[in-house]
């Protein structure tokens, strides 16, 4: 797996490329690869997610994000190498 954070964010299994979703969950794929190796606290995900006014549900939706984040790069390699 090959993911790229200067210009556009993007994931890849081999030579696919893995679908991540819109801007939010970029945002965060981001926001955790610049920070491997490490927890990232859910308040400051939704910090760099929705700036000034997050909504209610933030904590939720992050949690959603990263959800279909794995699914998305588990879906890839399942397919790549089987």
């Amino acid at each position: 797996m090959r993911a790229l954070v200067l210009g556009p964010i993007e994931v890849w299994v081999g030579d696919k490329q893995v679908s991540l979703g819109g801007p939010k969950p970029r945002t965060l794929l981001a926001a955790l690869l610049l920070q491997p190796r490490q927890v990232v606290p859910v308040e400051r995900l939704i910090d760099l997610i929705w700036d000034e006014s997050p909504p209610q549900t933030a904590g939720a939706l992050v949690h959603t994000y990263v959800s279909s984040l794995r699914r998305a790069v588990r879906g890839r390699r399942t397919s790549s190498t089987g």
